[in-house]
């Protein structure tokens, strides 16, 4: 027997679905998206199905919200790119070292500059004879 339903779920735990993305959960599971109420802080979702096929749908909804939770803690929890060597070691290095390191860099940086006809930064060249 198709009954009428109506489910709150907080604002927060939808801003990633759209309209479509919840009928389309809720005709897998026979039941009817009729109406949706947007609140200040939750989402009535008005349903008409029968009472257990309406059970599985906002069960197979929160399910969907889990995985969805689940797929972005587990890109923001990828492991990050490893700092190179070089520029590893040179935070650890004196100032004279790393002032040496530049000199030796922004040396070769211009003399590319230069020989591939391309302006360099002007930060690079203070100090530098042009």
């Amino acid at each position: 027997m198709e009954t009428p339903a109506s489910a709150t779920i907080p604002k927060y735990l939808l801003n990633k679905f759209s309209l479509i993305d919840l009928d389309r959960c809720f005709e897998y599971f026979a039941v009817k998206l009729k109406a949706v109420k947007m609140g200040e802080e939750s989402i009535t979702l008005k349903l008409f199905g029968d009472k257990d096929n309406i059970k599985q749908a906002v069960k197979g909804l929160y399910s969907l919200i889990n995985s969805d939770y689940k797929k972005q803690a587990q890109i923001d929890t990828e492991p990050r790119k490893r700092v190179p060597s070089r520029i590893k070691d040179s935070l650890n290095e004196s100032e004279e070292a790393y002032r040496a390191n530049y000199d030796k860099l922004a040396d070769q940086y211009i003399q590319d500059c230069f020989s591939n006809n391309i302006k360099p930064h002007p930060e690079v060249i203070d100090g530098f004879v042009v």
